[in-house]
């Protein structure tokens, strides 16, 4: 991990526990246990409706995901606050990070 850091990477740590990753992290998510999949959902609206995603590759492989865009519609950042208890600028801030790492 500290040579991830070294190197540049942006640590993000769900963890409700305050732990050593989530001390080293850029950003750390203290989200109620169980509650994981609102998230990741979340993540994945602000991915699609902001069009982060890669859509060549989406175009050519995914099958879905006109499915997955009308799934996740009303998952917003702010829907999952209510269930996770992270704000919605966090879940946008670290969905854009991850959007910003890919190759």
């Amino acid at each position: 991990m500290s040579e991830a850091i070294d190197k540049g990477a942006t640590i993000i740590t769900v963890d409700p526990r305050y732990s050593t990753a989530a001390s080293k992290s850029k950003y750390w998510l203290p989200i109620k246990p169980a509650t994981d999949m609102a998230l990741l959902l979340a993540w994945i609206h602000v991915l699609i409706y902001e069009e982060l995603y890669n859509k060549a590759y989406v175009e050519k492989y995914a099958f879905g995901f006109d499915q997955l865009k009308a799934h996740v519609k009303e998952m917003t950042p702010e829907w999952a606050y209510g269930i996770t208890s992270i704000e919605p600028d966090t879940i946008r801030k670290t969905a854009k990070e991850m959007a910003n790492a890919a190759p």
